[in-house]
């Protein structure tokens, strides 16, 4: 038996990436195509001019009762009186239809804070806010 002697040559081997790049190519299209572009919508805003309405704000402010620790009632830094809240919420949302903010200080019986809510409903508030507060100085 003969031996046939193999030549140690390096043989060039190419890879052939051109239908790899057909593939891309392919899947690009695809998803290019499938892609929804959807519009985005925003809501249109009109904002205010500083200072353009200055005197309607100083109107639409709302109504603010405090409750002080010792029992006395505020309504907008008056002192007032507990029977006179709903009348005097009645003449205040004659005025502008405005939410009624009662600001109650720490230590107040919270039926206190209870029947300032019921008397301004009752004055016809459709917006009562309790904002709970630290003892003022």
């Amino acid at each position: 038996m003969s031996r046939h002697s193999i030549k140690k040559e390096e043989e060039k081997t190419d890879i052939n990436i051109s239908p790899m790049i057909d593939m891309v190519f392919i899947l690009l299209i695809f998803f290019i195509v499938t892609t929804v572009f959807v519009e985005e919508q925003g809501i249109e805003a009109d904002r205010p001019q500083p200072g353009a309405n200055s005197q309607q704000d100083e109107e639409n402010e709302p109504i603010k009762l405090r409750i002080a620790s010792n029992g006395q009632i505020f309504c907008n830094d008056q002192e007032i009186q507990s029977a006179s809240i709903r009348s005097k919420v009645e003449e205040l949302l004659r005025k502008a239809d405005v939410p009624v903010i009662i600001d109650v200080e720490e230590g107040v019986v919270s039926g206190k804070m209870i029947m300032m809510i019921d008397e301004s409903r009752n004055g016809g508030a459709d917006k009562v806010l309790v904002n709970t507060a630290q003892k003022r100085s």
